[in-house]
């Protein structure tokens, strides 16, 4: 799931009209096309990005950095504790 679907964007109704170079705004409506998304919706979007950076620099850097975490391998038996560092039963912990 992209990481801006977590934002409303329904929450307030966007009053504001801006205006882009021909070209500009070409390219920013097929790339909210392939986002599946309104012209709107991806304005929206790039500005709550912009100010997130801005107001914080730190934390940008930081999400975008982040890793998934490393996947847990089961063991030979669902007896065996968990690889995951709990101590529980494989079954009991992530082998549910």
């Amino acid at each position: 799931m992209p990481y801006w679907r977590h934002i409303d964007i329904k929450q307030a109704p966007m009053a504001t009209t801006a205006r882009f170079p021909d070209e500009l705004k070409a390219e920013a409506d097929a790339y909210a096309q392939r986002l599946g998304v309104s012209l709107n919706a991806l304005l929206a979007i790039a500005l709550r990005d912009y100010l997130d950076a801005r107001s914080s620099p730190g934390q940008a850097a930081r999400t975008a950095h982040k890793t998934a975490p490393e996947p847990v391998i089961a063991p030979k038996s669902p007896r065996e504790r968990c690889p995951c560092g709990s101590g529980a039963q494989w079954r009991h912990c992530h082998g549910k």
